[in-house]
């Protein structure tokens, strides 16, 4: 007897590789996925402006990498010390203008390249909420703690959501790219659990609208996959917001079946095990036994290396030596 239901997951026309160059934008969710598949080496880039969580902010994002808008005193503002950009996380926050306008340009060159020169692109939807800097109308990517009366909120439609990522896309930029869109199973619970729940739906609704009206654009289902398989709290991390480890251990296995090839499998669970091996401290170093453990990794890596020659294993070399 099964005693819950498994989530459908389409089947994808095409299997990722490590040649492939993969560019994920979004939520925090974003930055969970993409930390694995930089560990496990693959050419990613993630969240040049740090995290993104609603559809405008994230075409915003992609107009500014692709027109590669360069930043200027202008952009940027200063309250209770610290100067910040409306387009950016926090993280590029600093009491210093000059280092957080350096900064900004420096990601906005790296990440524009990024973008331009992937062939996949990943976007996690966090929520359909929106503020709006009400002196300008313009929305915000990061309201940096400010008092509420200085922005506007609303909630985007569908149709919102459709239309802007639709008029995005007909960018030739993308004309190329395989798009993923994902909603984020993190729950925004200070909206309401009514309107986090409206949220949710809203940006479900619009990426599989997105994938039935373009060709280049799917659908994987991270959300469903926490509400419908792992209905429980013990999923769930301290915070009773943000899915564990174990829960997005869970939707990255699946989305490794759902989209890697056999081979790209087999060459991440072997860069998984020089990763562990990597982490492990031996209590006798000096030992023979420890001496063959390491020439079986520096043999992997090289091997590996051979078949992927940009990939970077500079810091398990430091642990396992090199056999260059």
């Amino acid at each position: 007897m099964e005693f819950r239901t498994k989530t459908d997951i389409s089947k994808f026309d095409f299997k990722l590789d490590y040649s492939d160059k993969i560019f994920l934008i979004g939520s925090c969710f974003a930055e969970n996925i993409g930390k694995r598949m930089s560990c496990l080496k693959f050419p990613v880039t993630v969240n040049p402006f740090g995290i993104v969580y609603n559809p405008l902010s994230v075409i915003n994002t992609l107009r500014l990498l692709a027109y590669k808008k360069e930043f200027t005193e202008e952009d940027v503002r200063e309250r209770n010390g610290l100067w910040y950009s409306f387009s950016h996380h926090g993280s590029f926050s600093s009491p210093d203008k000059k280092e957080v306008i350096d900064r900004i340009n420096t990601s906005l060159t790296t990440g524009s390249s990024a973008l331009t020169d992937s062939n996949y692109l990943v976007i996690t939807l966090g929520t359909s909420w929106i503020y709006r800097l009400s002196e300008t109308g313009s929305v915000v990517n990061n309201c940096h703690k400010l008092p509420s009366i200085y922005f506007t909120r609303q909630r985007l439609s569908v149709d919102d959501i459709v239309d802007g990522f639709t008029e995005l896309f007909s960018n030739d930029l993308y004309r190329d790219k395989k798009i993923i869109f994902t909603v984020s199973p993190v729950r925004h619970i200070k909206d309401g659990i009514t309107a986090n729940s409206i949220s949710k739906a809203t940006l479900i609704v619009a990426a599989n609208s997105l994938a039935e009206k373009l060709d280049n654009v799917y659908y994987f289902p991270s959300y469903e996959i926490v509400m419908d398989e792992l209905i429980d709290y013990r999923f769930y991390s301290a915070d009773m917001l943000h899915p564990s480890d174990v829960a997005v251990d869970y939707i990255w296995k699946n989305f490794k079946t759902a989209l890697f090839s056999e081979p790209t499998i087999k060459i991440s669970e072997k860069i998984e095990k020089i990763n562990k091996a990597a982490a492990h401290r031996p209590l006798f170093p000096d030992s023979v036994q420890y001496a063959k453990f390491t020439e079986k990794f520096r043999s992997e890596i090289n091997r590996i290396k051979t078949l992927y020659p940009f990939m970077d294993f500079s810091g398990e070399e430091k642990i396992f030596g090199s056999l260059e």
